[in-house]
């Protein structure tokens, strides 16, 4: 993923106005929308990778950026669980 495009990703927990782009996403990437809350990785408002908050299942472009976002994304649900209370509370991030 060229460094411009990396500069440009926006993560974040979707929207129910994203479900119709999401969709688009599996189907151009041959798979099925995962289930439940998701978080997206997108650039210029067009989603890359989603990646089921409960499951971790996972939908992407089937390139090379999206792949790179997937992992990005994936990476980012991973550290959602790690938080520790106290740093979650006082707005720090470890």
């Amino acid at each position: 993923m060229p460094s411009e495009v990396i500069d440009r990703l926006v993560v974040h927990i979707a929207g129910q106005d994203e479900r119709a782009s999401i969709e688009d996403l599996a189907t151009r990437s041959g798979s099925h929308t995962p289930a439940g809350a998701l978080m997206v990785g997108a650039v210029d408002g067009t989603p890359l990778a989603a990646v089921s908050i409960a499951s971790g299942e996972i939908v992407s472009e089937p390139t090379p950026a999206g792949a790179a976002a997937a992992a990005v994304v994936r990476y980012t649900v991973s550290r959602l669980g790690r938080r520790s209370p106290l740093a979650t509370a006082t707005g720090v991030s470890h």
